[in-house]
């Protein structure tokens, strides 16, 4: 893999500088995330004079397609050799420097002390990227260079969310999630900007027949090694929902609901789940309408598990060409009666002495630990 190292944009230099390539950096590994953000890693030995250029901070292109962030850096040594060791995010990841903080009173009722919009899902996200990198009155929150694509309009055309205090990747993801769609920070080396957009997958399934289709079989050979989960451990279908803020119970809404309006599942696979929902006072009338859409919001995150991982390594299906990340494909398994026509939500790219390794996450992931615990806390308030 080649890296290359730039400078990011500054008010005193605003524009990328390259200040090293390398194709002797290894191992290597990285994440690819479609609602989320990723993680990489990169190692060098020291006394390698490239290695001087991976500093905090700096930036890194991964084979002309993957842009980070370097965000630590640590040095081991073994026998005669001593190594660095850099890790870092994904560009898109810049979005968890920031957390959603109201500009003043936001002008719909009941929303005073939060930040509210409404609009098409690409609008929403847009509105609170501009809020958060942008603000009047507080040039230390603006990234230098940081710009917004054009408004498409994409997603669902009637969205709307409010928020205080979340981290503003967090806030992208629960969009993005409810949409399905992703979204992007991309450097433009021509006019030295890192530019905020959206990203919608292209459906390249079995199903279709617009497009070459993508599949992915352990016998067709496009996986070298399968793995399937339906898993129901973390899953709610009955959502218990109370409008939070009220001093007395007796005096707050609270409301039942299941996900798509289905009917109320009973006995051995009915399992509830209280959410607080903080809609405080939204128009009268428009109480239980308000808390069901923001617990359809939380309960995105009580879905199960149903995911399939391969080791796609050595495919006839090249990942950035045939696929991208957020494509809907076909994966299945012969033997074990299984097929789905899914998202791709994560990609895992290692290179080493052995060569490169692509592990793809098709479906719903579990929740990581850190999202367990955001979500314990926030339905514990």
């Amino acid at each position: 893999m080649i890296v290359e190292v730039y400078t990011p944009p500054t008010l005193e230099k605003p524009s990328f500088e390259r200040i090293w390539t390398t194709g002797r950096a290894q191992p290597i590994s990285r994440d690819d995330k479609f609602f989320a953000y990723g993680t990489f890693s990169i190692s060098i030995p020291f006394d390698f004079k490239e290695a001087q250029a991976f500093q905090k901070y700096n930036l890194v292109r991964i084979d002309n397609a993957y842009w980070g962030v370097i965000r630590g850096m640590s040095l081991s040594a073994s026998g005669n050799s001593d190594t660095l060791a850099v890790k870092g995010i994904g560009l898109k990841g810049l979005t968890s420097s920031r957390i959603t903080i109201a500009p003043g009173f936001s002008g719909y009722e009941g929303t005073q002390g939060y930040d509210a919009a409404m609009g098409a899902t690409e609008t929403v996200m847009k509105h609170f990227v501009q809020s958060n990198f942008f603000p009047a009155g507080s040039p230390t929150r603006q990234l230098p260079g940081f710009v917004l694509a054009p408004d498409l309009g994409r997603g669902n055309p009637n969205d709307k969310y409010k928020s205080r205090d979340e981290r503003l990747s967090d806030v992208l993801k629960k969009l993005g999630e409810g949409a399905q769609i992703g979204y992007e920070i991309t450097p433009n080396l021509e006019d030295n900007t890192l530019v905020f957009d959206v990203v919608e997958g292209v459906d390249r399934s079995a199903s279709q027949r617009e497009r070459p289709a993508v599949i992915f079989s352990p016998g067709l050979g496009s996986v070298q090694a399968q793995s399937y989960v339906d898993d129901d451990s973390d899953m709610r279908n009955v959502f218990y929902s109370t409008m939070s803020g009220y001093e007395f119970a007796d005096e707050a809404y609270t409301a039942v609901y299941t996900r798509n309006d289905e009917p109320l599942p009973s006995g051995l696979y009915r399992w509830e789940q209280p959410l607080s929902i903080s809609v405080n006072t939204p128009e009268a009338g428009q109480e239980y309408a308000e808390i069901k859409r923001l617990a359809m919001i939380s309960a995105v995150d009580y879905e199960g598990e149903q995911s399939f991982s391969c080791d796609i390594s050595g495919s006839r299906f090249v990942y950035g060409e045939d696929y991208n990340l957020g494509d809907i494909v076909t994966v299945r398994n012969e033997n074990w009666g299984v097929s789905m026509d899914v998202r791709l939500v994560a990609m895992n790219i290692s290179a080493n002495s052995s060569g490169i390794a692509y592990k793809a996450e098709f479906g719903k992931a579990p929740l990581t630990l850190g999202e367990k615990i955001r979500r314990y806390a926030k339905n514990s308030r």
